[in-house]
């Protein structure tokens, strides 16, 4: 059997204001709104846009045990959008640019064989704290989630995130669709990207 866990962030907008001024407005792509990106209930596992995005891939022998463990890390690509008011005629630039993966991480935790008495069950951490790649000061986009995973399926999620912006943690069990393990949408919690400084201030612990 193999299971697939991953975790994504993204940004529920298309475009989003950073500042106007009367020389200058700033904006910053977002990973589109819930219903362009479709999927369940307003997701997509599968979509390429994102912010961060972590995979652990597992294989599963028939006696419960995981064999092979192979974790996968990006970022997604950040582009501004400039309008310079002064100019004659005024300028739209867009530009790109793409956050490193170097505070994204995987740590193996333990593991423990399936027997007549308990599950066979797989432990590890992913722990992400990466900023807007424009910016050198932007907060951190931070979460740091422990996960156990069973021979059965069941895949729990425990730890903690920013409030801002949306993620999302899945799970899929051979080829089989997509399952929810947790979601959260910040902005329609009423969260800004005020919620991105410390501490993290969500806490997680679901199971799916």
């Amino acid at each position: 059997m193999k299971i697939a866990v991953r975790v994504a962030v993204w940004l529920p907008f298309d475009w989003i204001l950073f500042s106007d001024t009367p020389s200058l407005t700033t904006w910053y792509a977002g990973d589109g709104t819930p219903a362009q990106r479709g999927g369940i209930r307003g997701f997509n596992p599968d979509s390429p846009d994102y912010r961060l995005a972590q995979q652990v891939n597992l294989t599963l022998d028939g006696t419960g045990q995981v064999t092979d463990a192979v974790p996968y890390k990006n970022t997604g690509i950040s582009r501004k959008k400039t309008l310079e008011k002064n100019l004659v005629p005024p300028r739209t630039l867009t530009t790109s640019k793409q956050a490193l993966t170097d505070n994204m991480s995987y740590q193996f935790i333990g593991k423990t064989p399936k027997s007549a008495t308990s599950p066979g069950m797989y432990k590890f951490r992913l722990k992400a704290a990466v900023s807007e790649p424009f910016q050198w000061y932007a907060p951190d986009i931070d979460y740091d989630f422990t996960f156990t995973v069973y021979d059965s399926g069941l895949v729990q999620v425990q730890g903690s995130h920013d409030g801002f912006p949306c993620y999302e943690v899945y799970k899929k069990i051979d080829f089989q669709p997509w399952e929810t393990v947790y979601t959260w949408d910040g902005p329609a919690k009423g969260k800004d990207l005020n919620a991105l400084f410390p501490p993290m201030d969500v806490s997680v612990n679901n199971a799916g």
